[in-house]
């Protein structure tokens, strides 16, 4: 009998059967996710194969490779001429009304109630089973900590983490003048260099270079991103059994990471709550300037009583390290290669500047000194539009239950996807002069106009709008932090 059992698994379980049932259960997974996902309005033009269950099979299939291609063509097609339209889905990608530009403002101005990020990043990420909890997606405390405290507390922290930046840039490429190093950009350097810092601004110099804390918070950023590419492949229904397997890896390198940043995280508490309650021996210890303290301090102020469990912030470190390791190091990595790139006269231009406005503020960087550092920050905002990467960056998810209309009357029904092209904009010769060409000071020579000009002259001029050059500063010609309130 078992002899007979194993010849039959056999007989059929050929290469061609293999293919079938791959082939099957794939067509399968798309006329599934067809019939479920919500109905977009009739009127609006598709880009792709078009809308039937067919085309969808074939936009499936070519999404990967032509969905840039998909962008730039309805961009020029109909975005240009103030209309939307419709961008096929893909493994992992929904199907999304890409909005004009006219209508952007109408966009970002809805509450988060009726449009929310939140729920589009939650499907993006899969915050069910890759971030521990699905609250951390949910509930993104730790990014109104940073919004409330970064930028007030950046002239105390930038000494710190130029300091860290000098350490680790000799640690990874020495001192040696005479012979050079060979460095891997991205993989050996930069990732390698950019976890230090950030850990160095949320958890402090006691543990941001402990390789073993590091190697946890990389392969935890590493998890979320498998969990984006593997989990679409898997039908819906099986998601809380393959996802709950997949949740182990994220779980276990969390608890990888709190080794070290609980106990800090526990110690730092007590020493906030000794030194308020005037401890003599906290008199002068003087509070670390990070993330722990921010969350610590922020919470105990708001009353979110919760947000100080130990357990929970490491949690969001976790969280907050995914966010920053990846795209700092992508953005970092498109820069120096785009600056290297542009001759040896775009780089001695930019070690001008700093060596000067490091020298005219005592040999420090300052917050004030590196607002003025308007060629760098040209160069790398240039650098954003010349080599982005991101199609639409800024997407929504409609969640009022009756759904919504936008200003041209087209219904978008309970849990359609809304977004905005960037990457067509990058390119668009009606908004830049050669954009195909890298001009590291595209955006700093008015700025540099501006600083030798009289005062009667300067009167002439629209300081609002040369404001809007800088590199922190989101519009729809630069999404690459997002836009609107949840720009990041």
């Amino acid at each position: 009998m078992e002899s007979q059992s194993s010849s039959l698994v056999t007989v059929h379980l050929t290469l061609f059967n293999l293919f079938a049932t791959c082939l099957t259960y794939f067509a399968v997974t798309i006329a599934v996710g067809y019939m479920r996902a919500p109905k977009y309005p009739q009127s609006l033009p598709w880009v792709g194969n078009g809308k039937t269950w067919f085309a969808s099979l074939k936009n499936e299939i070519q999404g990967f490779s032509r969905r840039r291609e998909w962008i730039l063509e309805g961009y020029e097609r109909y975005n240009k001429r103030g209309m939307t339209f419709i961008m096929p889905p893909m493994l992992g990608i929904p199907t999304e009304a890409v909005v004009p530009q006219a209508h952007v403002p109408w966009m970002l101005d809805l509450p988060d109630n009726v449009l929310s990020t939140m729920e589009a990043h939650y499907d993006t990420l899969f915050g069910a089973y890759s971030f521990i909890n699905p609250w951390i997606v949910t509930n993104p405390y730790h990014e109104h900590v940073l919004f409330k405290n970064l930028t007030r507390n950046l002239n105390a922290i930038i000494p710190e983490l130029a300091d860290e930046i000098k350490e680790d840039i000799e640690d990874a490429c020495g001192l040696d003048t005479e012979e050079f190093k060979e460095v891997k950009l991205l993989d050996g350097f930069l990732m390698n260099l950019i976890p230090k810092i950030t850990n160095r601004m949320l958890v402090g110099k006691s543990i941001c270079k402990n390789k073993d804390y590091l190697d946890g918070m990389i392969a935890f950023a590493m998890d979320v991103v498998r969990g984006m590419v593997f989990l679409p492949l898997i039908p819906k229904m099986l998601h809380p059994v393959v996802g709950s397997f997949h949740s182990l890896w994220p779980k276990y390198h969390h608890w990888q990471t709190k080794k070290y940043s609980g106990p800090l995280v526990q110690k730092r508490i007590e020493d906030i709550k000794r030194k308020e309650a005037g401890n003599p021996d906290y008199a002068d210890w003087p509070v670390p300037n990070d993330f722990v303290t921010w969350t610590i301090q922020t919470a105990t102020a708001e009353g979110r009583t919760e947000e100080l469990d130990p357990e929970r912030i490491t949690k969001r470190i976790c969280s907050l390290n995914f966010a920053s390791i990846h795209t700092t190091a992508i953005t970092a990595n498109s820069a120096i290669i785009d600056i290297l790139n542009a001759g040896p006269e775009v780089m001695e231009v930019l070690r001008e500047e700093a060596v000067r406005i490091f020298d005219e503020d005592g040999q420090q960087w300052t917050k004030a000194g590196l607002a003025r550092m308007h060629k760098l920050d040209s160069a790398i905002r240039e650098s954003q539009r010349f080599s982005s990467i991101s199609l639409n960056p800024i997407t929504r998810k409609v969640v009022a239950k009756e759904g919504i209309t936008d200003p041209d009357g087209n219904h978008f029904e309970y849990g359609s996807y809304l977004s905005c092209a960037w990457l067509p904009v990058t390119k668009d010769s009606g908004l830049f002069d050669e954009p195909d060409r890298y001009d590291a000071f595209r955006y700093s020579r008015e700025r540099e106009q501006y600083e030798v000009m009289s005062l009667d002259e300067k009167l002439d001029v629209n300081v609002s709008k040369l404001r809007q050059s800088g590199m922190v500063t989101t519009s729809h010609v630069h999404q690459g932090f997002g836009q609107g309130r949840h720009a990041w």
